[in-house]
């Protein structure tokens, strides 16, 4: 076979290789960032796959992560916000099968289910979908496992939902020679199953066994987290690239209100006057503020007394004024922007922004929280809750569904849901109000795509309240000025 004109020899190729196999540069650096000069001294940056870094720092980090959740006020701030702005009060399926009386059955049915769908007894669905996302916020991931339930356990549906952290899945185990990041797969690389611990390895009281794993198939199992490399396998936690540097600021934080505290502490000192020869009196006793093991003992008010000749220096510091306040709200604003927040809602701070700039603000972060909701909250957790629901409820017989076991289309049909979040709060209610009728008036949308907006509402039930008004406004002689059929007939409305 003949080499295509112009292709060097492989001998060419051969001497521009390194020993370590990858091509030699002779020319300079196409992009400043791949420098390797006193510019970029110090910059480590392994070339590990999405799997092997976080197989030997995934642990560390989600025990780093839970820490500041536990101890730091802006973490444990932020993943709050983004849990309740992501989740509110549930994410809410709405049945959009053909059959409107099936339809009804099902959102029946589902209305009954969700107060018992916690395995642990605590929560209900929705709980559990903020629960879900908590887990993946701080340790990166959560797995659901789906749990069939016996028929006299009196459920309207024999299935529960159990969560399990991040830490019950091991990241490197023995027991199947074809599982990574304790996933076992296919030769194809598609998930067969996960080993479990049968315990939490952290909760010592129940003497988990670490050597002991469960292998539960992947049918039974829901894994919910944001992958941010081609084929990562486990989640990482959002506080990542934030963990370094809130540490580092929340003590020197606590070190500059200590030090504070104590030089607040001290009202003033008290020098006792030399003896005519210049030599300082001997009282045999030690000064105020040590104590007897030789520490520093402060109480508020304190006028210490100090021997003939002593002098205390006070460590200067930051005067922590106006300056301090700007250096707080710079560090502030990397964390939130590591977290993808805005810095006004981690924060509380609100001083510098209009409510012009704060719809901007929070029209980009409620496009990145839809983002999540669909590709990760819905789709992986929410879709395959409810799949699994369906097809419990059809075999336990709480739902009769003609050729659901055996006509695909007749299945597809049953599954078609609509996941409605929480509308977003108006930020300028009569202004957004107004447009949202403007655009119904205009044909831009309907009144079904705006109902939707407002999350676990259906028009169809937005109808049926409507009407039951009108007719219980009607049987009691009452007239308001929504009542269109009556302004139009020119009755007086009150």
């Amino acid at each position: 076979m003949n080499r295509p004109r112009g292709l060097p020899a492989v001998a060419k190729l051969s001497a521009i290789v390194g020993a370590d196999g990858r091509p030699l540069r002779v020319s300079n650096l196409a992009y400043e960032a791949a420098t390797r000069g006193r510019r970029a001294d110090g910059w480590d940056a392994p070339d590990d796959g999405p799997n092997a870094a976080l197989e030997y720092d995934l642990a560390l980090l989600i025990r780093r992560s839970r820490a500041a959740y536990r101890n730091i006020p802006w973490i444990r701030r932020a993943i709050n916000s983004l849990a309740d702005n992501e989740i509110g009060s549930g994410i809410v399926p709405r049945f959009r099968c053909e059959s409107k009386v099936l339809r009804a059955q099902l959102q029946a049915l589902w209305s009954d289910w969700v107060h018992d769908a916690d395995a642990d007894g605590v929560l209900d669905f929705y709980g559990l979908q903020r629960l879900a996302v908590l887990e993946r916020l701080i340790g990166g991931e959560c797995f659901i496992r789906l749990r069939p339930r016996r028929m006299e356990d009196g459920l309207a549906v024999p299935l529960q939902i159990q969560l399990l952290e991040s830490e019950q899945l091991p990241l490197s185990i023995y027991a199947s020679s074809v599982a990574q990041c304790g996933i076992e797969l296919t030769p194809f690389g598609q998930r067969v199953a996960y080993w479990f611990y049968r315990n939490h390895p952290g909760e010592r009281r129940l003497g988990a066994n670490l050597s002991e794993l469960t292998r539960v198939p992947a049918a039974g199992v829901i894994h919910h987290y944001q992958p941010l490399r081609a084929g990562q396998m486990r989640g990482e936690p959002a506080t990542a690239a934030v963990l370094l540097r809130t540490r580092v600021f929340d003590t020197y934080e606590d070190a500059e209100l200590a030090r504070k505290a104590a030089r607040a502490q001290i009202t003033g000192f008290i020098r006792p006057p030399l003896v005519e020869d210049g030599s300082a009196p001997i009282t045999g006793e030690e000064p105020q503020i040590i104590d007897s093991a030789g520490q520093i003992n402060l109480q508020p008010g304190t006028i210490a007394e100090l021997r003939p000749g002593e002098d205390i220096t006070l460590a200067s510091s930051d005067d922590a004024g106006a300056g301090f306040a700007d250096f707080q709200r710079e560090q502030k604003l990397a964390m939130a922007a590591g977290m993808d927040i805005p810095y006004e809602l981690m924060s509380g701070d609100y001083s510098k922004v209009n409510d012009r700039i704060m719809r901007a603000v929070m029209g980009e972060f409620h496009r990145g929280l839809t983002a999540r909701q669909d590709h990760l909250t819905i789709h992986q957790f929410c879709r395959g809750v409810i799949n699994a629901w369906l097809d419990t409820a059809v075999l336990a017989g709480a739902v009769t569904i003609p050729g659901y076991a055996d006509n695909a289309a007749v299945r597809a049909d049953a599954r078609s849901v609509d996941w409605r979040a929480d509308g977003w709060p108006y930020l300028h209610a009569l202004q957004d109000i107004q447009a949202k009728a403007l655009q119904v008036r205009s044909g831009f949308t309907s009144r079904a795509a705006v109902v939707a907006e407002m999350g676990g509402y259906d028009v169809e039930d937005i109808d049926a309240q409507n009407a039951d008004d009108a007719a219980r406004a009607d049987a009691l002689g009452l007239r308001f000025d929504t009542d269109v059929a009556a302004s139009d007939s020119g009755e007086e409305t009150p």
